[in-house]
């Protein structure tokens, strides 16, 4: 059963549990979803609401301050990849740690600096994140985005 996704946004939330460090804010609304699905319908949840969007992937490589953040914060969260040969399509949500064990059992090289490194894929591919002389930019081919302004 589908849950409407007014009954999955939260009033005044707090966001301090999201981040690696334990520093957070309140969000005047907050969603979290798990699938390009759920995050195209809080985007247009916000649009029609004339509400600001902002979004938050592993909380990793963020402070958020005390003050009540206005909008949706939209928390990118789920695991989700699929496999075909030597090629991983990874939902954003995933964590980086995971993903790097994963590709390990599959046998795959490229991300052995990303065990324990905390974080999503989605956030770690922003910030190009890395570790001991490698990074992400090295082992993404290729990016799906959605582009708010033209709602495709």
């Amino acid at each position: 059963m589908k849950i409407d996704i007014d009954e999955r946004i939260k009033n005044h939330y707090d966001l301090t549990p999201l981040t690696t460090f334990k520093i957070g804010g309140w969000a005047e609304f907050f969603i979290l979803v798990k699938n390009q699905q759920e995050l195209i319908e809080a985007i247009n949840w916000a649009k029609i609401k004339k509400l600001p969007r902002l979004f938050l992937a592993g909380g990793s490589n963020i402070l958020i301050t005390k003050k009540k953040l206005r909008g949706l914060v939209i928390k990118i969260s789920g695991e989700e990849y699929s496999v075909k040969g030597n090629i991983i399509s990874v939902w954003a949500g995933t964590s980086l740690s995971k993903l790097a064990g994963i590709t390990a059992g599959l046998g795959l090289s490229g991300l052995e600096w990303a065990l324990g490194i905390p974080g999503s894929l989605g956030g770690a591919t922003r910030g190009n994140a890395g570790a001991y002389g490698s990074d992400i930019s090295g082992q993404v081919a290729e990016v799906e985005a959605y582009d708010i302004a033209k709602g495709e």
